[in-house]
């Protein structure tokens, strides 16, 4: 089974004494897995860094990024974003500076998405 094979299915029955149906539900579960990954890069002091990889999973994960080891929670200097329909990830650094120097790494709220680190 794939996620593709999740929905809902329908048992219908009929005869000379009249018909019967019955619903039911099949939700498949797949563990994450990396279609893209993220790669090292180099930017320039006062430009915006992206980061993106793109992930598989059922049901879609919750993610939380990290630099060094700490949540990150200023939302004027982090933007993150994340597609369910696609699995994109996306980490946005806003005006770069010596500052942001660091270890990001993204983790699933459940933790059962290894790490993924990025070092700038």
């Amino acid at each position: 089974m794939t996620a593709d094979d999740s929905g809902q299915y329908m048992c219908f029955a009929t005869s000379s004494a009249g018909n019967a149906s019955t619903l039911g539900k099949v939700t498949v579960q797949m563990p994450p897995r990396f279609l893209n990954k993220m790669k090292n890069a180099i930017f320039v002091a006062g430009e915006d860094a992206q980061f993106s990889c793109v992930i598989q999973s059922a049901p879609s994960p919750k993610i939380r990024w990290f630099k060094d080891c700490r949540l990150l929670t200023d939302q004027e200097k982090y933007h993150t974003c994340s597609e369910p329909r696609s699995g994109a990830l996306v980490l946005v650094i806003k005006s770069l500076t010596e500052r942001d120097l660091g270890h990001y790494e993204f983790t699933e709220q459940e933790t059962r998405l290894p790490k993924k680190t990025i070092i700038m």
